[in-house]
């Protein structure tokens, strides 16, 4: 299987030189960087700036209204932040292996690890390369269990001429 590979639409002069004219979270600005950034690397999806990948999985868990021992699945090989911001939301974090050839989480294993607790899945992009949503949205779909794409590893990237994330 062939991985694709992240292929960066700002110029880093571009990026660096936005960051530097003020912070867009904190300057007057921040509108202008999400219509930005949606337009150029989200197909114009409407994009909101968090401080933090966390916070940003912390907000879409608790819009998710996600009760004490509810599960959310994530793989296991992840950022810290993940397992982090799903104990923040007050859900229990299940792990999922990886599958050895791709490092992507093994839709097999995820089959199992869905139960009735289970409220929803994220899926980390690593190192720019998009997991193969195609087949574990068939897993999650057979379990009605929404996928939340954490895409802080893959701006940029693309899954079959699609942004990653949306």
């Amino acid at each position: 299987m062939a991985i694709p590979r992240f292929r960066p639409s700002l110029s880093l002069n571009e990026a660096l030189g936005f960051l530097r004219s003020r912070l867009p979270l904190i300057g007057p600005r921040p509108g202008e960087f999400e219509r930005r950034f949606g337009q150029r690397l989200l197909d114009g999806q409407q994009v909101i700036l968090a401080p933090s990948g966390r916070v940003a999985l912390y907000w879409l868990l608790r819009a998710l209204e996600l009760r004490r021992g509810d599960e959310v699945i994530t793989q296991a090989f992840n950022f810290p932040a993940v397992p982090a911001a799903i104990q923040a939301a007050g859900a229990v974090p299940r792990f999922v292996d990886l599958a050895p050839d791709t490092f992507e989480p093994d839709p097999a294993h995820l089959e199992e690890v869905i139960g009735p607790r289970t409220r929803a899945v994220i899926i980390t992009h690593l190192y720019g390369n998009p997991a193969d949503l195609d087949t574990l949205r068939q897993v999650c779909d057979r379990h009605q269990v929404p996928i939340i794409e954490d895409c802080a590893q893959a701006i940029g990237a693309t899954y079959k001429g699609r942004p990653v994330g949306t």
